[in-house]
């Protein structure tokens, strides 16, 4: 029951809020006759996709059915729970690639941190997961076998994880291209990223460093060039 109330209230939770928060904005922005562009640009931004509320989430439900398992692996409930974990991970999948590619706005994660914070999270799930073959191994005369072959569980996940992550860290290869080749085929960089570079380029221009505009996903346009919607041999007037 806590099982499928949480995938009910996490999914109803996830489409009601958003879907309440654009509609209150929209209706506001047409009721009023002051609202700018300014003011109500931010309000019909789509979010950013909650990838770290997704781990959560899933790893919520993933240690409820390994506890379940470890508890009664042979009860309907279990294998009930089971099932509903397949369902909502396939639902999961496909809703999530939707929402990542057309709904949410673009998402950046700058550092592998959070993949690596849930990596060692899953060390109680597949622990507890460990705690089921034991309940038919272990004999009643070594009651201490059990702690020991879960402690030695915890060390193994960890020190998997960990060899999994040395084994795919990104590695920065050495390249010939030139800066200004990947300058034109990326709308953002170093200057156009640094605030404070940013803010010095507005407030103080010069000829050697003109003013730039700050990256902003889904504003690409704003650095000009080949990023922008209009041909620059042609000015605005």
């Amino acid at each position: 029951q806590v099982s499928w109330m949480c995938v009910v209230t996490t999914e109803l939770s996830g489409c009601a809020v958003p879907a309440w928060r654009y509609w209150s904005s929209y209706f506001w922005i047409r009721q009023s006759r002051y609202a700018s562009v300014r003011d109500a640009e931010p309000l019909m931004t789509p979010p950013e996709f909650p990838l770290a509320t997704r781990y959560v989430d899933l790893l919520h439900n993933f240690t409820l059915v390994c506890l379940m398992i470890a508890v009664d692996c042979t009860s309907v409930y279990t294998i009930c729970a089971q099932g509903l974990l397949l369902a909502y991970s396939i639902y999961v999948y496909f809703f999530d690639k939707y929402a990542f590619l057309r709904i949410n706005r673009q998402t950046y994660y700058t550092s592998p941190k959070l993949d690596s914070t849930v990596h060692y999270l899953c060390v109680f799930p597949l622990s507890a997961l460990a705690a089921c073959p034991l309940q038919h191994m272990l004999l009643e005369s070594m009651p201490w076998a059990s702690a020991v072959v879960f402690v030695g569980n915890i060390i193994l996940v960890l020190l998997t994880a960990r060899v999994c992550q040395k084994c795919n860290e990104p590695r920065r290869e050495l390249s010939d291209i030139p800066y200004v080749e990947v300058a034109s085929l990326m709308p953002y960089n170093f200057f156009n990223t640094n605030s404070v570079h940013v803010l010095r380029t507005l407030h103080f221009p010069s000829i050697i460093v003109p003013p730039l505009y700050p990256f902003a996903p889904g504003k690409e346009y704003l650095q000009g060039g080949q990023f922008a919607d209009y041909d620059d041999s042609v000015r605005l007037r």
